[in-house]
């Protein structure tokens, strides 16, 4: 149980540190580069810059980009999928170090339960957006790792009620 705890709090921590790693890579997120060996380049039309909503850095998603455009939504007036935005990151990124300061019985339900609705927007995230990156994998390593130990332990409680149970009728 003590190194389940251990590496419940590592994984935890490196949920954190992928808060700033980047997820997934999309090529189409870049400029297409030109090849103009033969003419000089002429601008007729001013060069397109990176939009300062854009969730995307040199062409890589960042989470704290995407709770970046989850402020701007809610300041744009769209609150309802701002706080969409912002809860997504929370509980995929946060709130795994959040419960390490709870008892374990609710940290392991809440974990367990959590776990259900980030696979969706990490999957998201790191496989469909583009091609993954090394923190989206690690982020989906973590959450395996986090949901794995919450099964185990929520196991272990099953079998010592189960157990218990049968000593009383014996």
């Amino acid at each position: 149980m003590r190194n389940l705890s251990l590496i419940r709090k590592v994984a935890s921590l490196l949920l954190l540190i992928c808060f700033v790693l980047p997820l997934s890579k999309c090529e189409s997120a870049k400029e297409p580069v030109t090849e103009s060996a033969e003419k000089p380049v002429t601008a007729k039309t001013p060069v397109k810059e990176t939009s300062k909503d854009s969730v995307y850095v040199d062409g890589y998603l960042y989470p704290y980009k995407l709770a970046q455009q989850g402020l701007n939504r809610i300041q744009e007036g769209t609150l309802g999928f701002g706080m969409l935005d912002l809860l997504e990151i929370v509980i995929v990124f946060f709130l795994p170090f959040i419960l390490l300061f709870v008892r374990e019985k609710p940290q392991t339900i809440i974990t367990a339960v959590a776990s259900v609705f980030v696979g969706f927007p990490l999957f998201f995230w790191v496989f469909f957006w583009g091609n993954p990156e090394w923190g989206g994998i690690l982020a989906v390593i973590c959450w395996i790792v986090l949901l794995a130990i919450s099964l185990i332990t929520l196991f272990q409680w099953w079998r010592q009620r189960k157990s218990h149970r049968l000593q009383g009728l014996a």
